[in-house]
C-alpha cells in the first residue's frame, strides 16, 4: 500500500490512498513483487502464528501428559498405601491370633505341671503310708514273737 500524491493543480498537495489492487499507472511487474512480497509476509506472518499454535498445543499436551501421570501415581500410590494397611491389619490379627494360642498353650502347660505335682505329692503320701503300714506290720510281727516295741506316734 502506499500514499501518492495526486497531480491536481493547487499550491495543497493532496495525497490520496492506493491499494496495491486497484488500477493504477504502475507496471504489473511492480505490482506483481509488491503482491508477492506481501502474500511471503502474510505467509510467514500466518507459518509464525501457527508455529506458536503448534508449540501452545504440544505445551498443552505435555501439561495434560503430566496431570495424568501424576494421577496415575497418584492412585498407584493410593492403591499401594491400601495394600499396605491391609497386609498390616492381616497381620496384627495373626499376632494376636498367635498370641492367644500361645498364652493358651501356656496355660495348659501350667495346668499340666500344677496337675504333675499334685500327682507327684499324692505319690509321696501313698509311699510313705505304705512305709507307715510295713512298720506297722513289722511292729505286730514282733510284739505277737513276745516283743514289746513302742510304735511312734509322729509317722
Amino acid at each position: 500500500m502506499s500514499i501518492r500524491p495526486s497531480s491536481s493543480s493547487g499550491s495543497r498537495s493532496q495525497h490520496r490512498f492506493i491499494s496495491p489492487y486497484s488500477r493504477s499507472s504502475e507496471t504489473s511487474l511492480t505490482r506483481g513483487t509488491s503482491r508477492k512480497s506481501s502474500a511471503k509476509r502474510i505467509r510467514s506472518d500466518l507459518q509464525g502464528e501457527l508455529d506458536s499454535f503448534k508449540w501452545e498445543v504440544e505445551s498443552l499436551k505435555e501439561e495434560r501428559m503430566q496431570r495424568n501421570i501424576g494421577k496415575y501415581e497418584y492412585a498407584l500410590q493410593s492403591k499401594e498405601l491400601a495394600y499396605r494397611r491391609e497386609q498390616a491389619t492381616s497381620q496384627c490379627t495373626d499376632a494376636e491370633a498367635t498370641h492367644r494360642r500361645q498364652t493358651e498353650d501356656k496355660k495348659l502347660d501350667i495346668q499340666l505341671v500344677d496337675a504333675h505335682a499334685r500327682m507327684l505329692e499324692q505319690e509321696a503320701e501313698n509311699l510313705r503310708l505304705k512305709i507307715r503300714l510295713a512298720e506297722l506290720q513289722a511292729l505286730q510281727g514282733g510284739t505277737s514273737s513276745g516283743e514289746n516295741v513302742s510304735v511312734p506316734q509322729n509317722l
